[in-house]
């Protein structure tokens, strides 16, 4: 596996870490609740309700993955507004020319 293979593979787990670890933040309070006053039946509709949020952040990680040009020479072929909202849904800075913003986004791929 090359240096930028790597690369791209730890910039990939780098942002699913990040995304998971919102959804994390976003859950914890009401998973703590749960766990501080001690399970009821009471609690199984606020459970559900958590397994159902912790779904949508899964299937927001494996859009955001799947968001992402396979090959670099797809990369190039997005326009330049394209590169600029992949960029910003990947949190990479936006402000450049189009081969900066290719060269930003390349180690996700």
């Amino acid at each position: 596996m090359s240096s930028e293979e790597i690369l791209a593979v730890l910039a990939l787990l780098g942002i699913v870490a990040a995304v998971a670890y919102r959804a994390y933040l976003k859950h914890k309070p009401a998973i703590d609740e749960i766990l501080e006053d001690g399970l009821s039946l009471d609690d199984l509709d606020e459970i559900q309700e958590l397994v159902e949020d912790a779904k949508e952040d899964v299937e927001e990680i494996v859009n955001l993955v799947s968001s992402l040009p396979k090959t670099k020479t797809e990369l190039r072929a997005l326009k330049k507004n394209e590169l600029v909202a992949l960029a910003e849904e990947h949190g990479l800075d936006v402000e450049g020319t189009k081969a900066d913003l290719v060269a930003r986004l390349a180690p996700l791929l």
